[in-house]
Formats: structure tokens, sequence, C-alpha cells
């Protein structure tokens, strides 16, 4: 973890997780720090969590630490499974996994991957991994007709630059 503020506030390296220092809480780590949604849920709950105790965030959103959005797991176990049942049960995965379906949407309508992602609730990631499962080659950009078209435009509406003399 490398600091990116000061005044005891740190956020770790992948900038997922918000830190703390509290120097005298009973399970900080080796250099003073406590996850900020630990402290949140401590306050509620009126206790110390126990150290394999995980706190879940309901949107996904690591930064949004409000107390409806945090829920505690009694360890990683549950959590892990809390997941795997969400991606399971997501309906949108199954047309993810139909070669049919993928080639009609990403190659015949020139969807971009955000753009099947939102559609099936998922992260743009997964859709990049099932293409290569499924042996779809992805595009090297996904620009859409309308993003290029306007780039085009854009560039006409520059006036020319002056030469230099």
């Amino acid at each position: 973890m490398k600091p990116r503020y000061g005044y005891g506030l740190m956020i770790d390296t992948k900038g997922k997780r918000i830190y703390l220092k509290v120097p005298n809480h009973p399970y900080k780590t080796a250099s003073g720090y406590v996850l900020l949604s630990r402290l949140i849920v401590e306050q509620l709950l009126n206790r110390y969590l126990k150290p394999q105790e995980c706190v879940h965030h309901k949107d996904g959103n690591s930064y949004n630490n409000a107390p409806d959005n945090l829920k505690v797991f009694d360890s990683q176990s549950p959590h892990a499974t809390f997941h795997n049942i969400k991606r399971i049960l997501n309906p949108g995965l199954a047309k993810l996994r139909d070669k049919s379906w993928l080639i009609e949407q990403y190659i015949n309508q020139e969807k971009t991957l955000d753009q099947i992602a939102k559609e099936l609730d998922c992260c743009d990631r997964t859709v990049y991994n099932n293409l290569i499962k499924l042996n779809i080659i992805p595009r090297r950009y996904t620009l859409t007709k309308e993003s290029i078209d306007a780039r085009i435009k854009g560039a006409k509406s520059k006036k020319p630059r002056r030469k230099l003399i």
C-alpha cells in the first residue's frame, strides 16, 4: 500500500480501498491503518469486527461507505458464495455464452464491449473473456460508427494550422 493522501488517509495501490490511520485499533495493519468501511460498520455495531469478518459493499462501489450500503459476512467464504450465486443467477450471462447471439451483437450490430456489458449487467472484461473463449477475435478499437463520424466531423471543422517560418 502506498499513501495517496496525507493526514492519515490512504488509498491502496489498486485505488479500490480507503484506509484510515487508527494507531490504537486492535486489528490495524502493521503500518497502523484500518479499512474505512470496517470502521463505519464497527461504529454501527458498537463492537470491533473480528479479523475474519468481511464487509461487503451492496452496490459494488468500494468508495460508497454509506451505512445502508454495507453488509457484514462472517468470513470470506460466504461472501464469495454470495457473489458466485449472484453471477450464476444473472440471466444475461447465459446470452453471453451463446456464440450466435454474441456474434450478432458484437460483429453484426458493431456494439462495443461496454454496450454489451451494460445490457447484460456485467463487466466489460467478462464480455472480452467470453469473446476469447468463443474464438471471436476482439476488435483492437471498439469505436462505434457514431463516434467515428463525430471525430471526422470535428476534424473537418478545425482550422488549419499556420506554418511557422
